[in-house]
């Protein structure tokens, strides 16, 4: 048969999902509790599909009490984010709590910076943070 006929088979997405998810919370168990020498996971939640795939996992493997969720909003958060976010906690039965990383966000005011001779000489640009002072202009880095 040719190469990718195997890939053509009916069961070719079949799975057993019970013994997957216990590979996966071994995996994490291994590398959190042994490798990392860390008794569970704080992981940031945003109510997306993203953190919900991560949490889960993380409370089967770590228990609903070695799992903090964190919450992180800021001005670019979507209006539901939280909301769903508590949602997600409140369903695995883990403790969550909220950091406002906005100030912080402010102050890392963000500055477009000409790199290898960029800009109006068609090179390549960057977004860097800036040195801290506000007054800092654009910068062209010289090669």
């Amino acid at each position: 048969p040719a190469a990718g006929a195997s890939l053509m088979r009916k069961d070719v997405l079949s799975l057993d999902a019970d013994a997957e998810i216990e590979r996966i919370a071994q995996s994490l168990r291994a590398q959190v509790l042994g490798e990392f020498r860390r008794r569970g996971a704080v992981m940031g939640l945003s109510g997306g599909i993203d953190s919900s795939v991560v949490a889960a996992p993380c409370v089967r493997a770590f228990g609903k009490d070695k799992v903090l969720g964190l919450f992180m909003p800021e001005r670019h958060s979507p209006d539901d984010a939280l909301t769903l976010g508590r949602m997600l906690a409140d369903s695995l039965g883990i403790e969550a709590i909220t950091e406002d990383i906005a100030p912080a966000l402010e102050g890392l005011e963000v500055r477009e910076v000409a790199v290898l001779g960029g800009g109006d000489r068609g090179g390549h640009r960057a977004t860097l943070p800036s040195a801290g002072s506000s007054a800092a202009t654009s910068s062209r880095i010289q090669s």
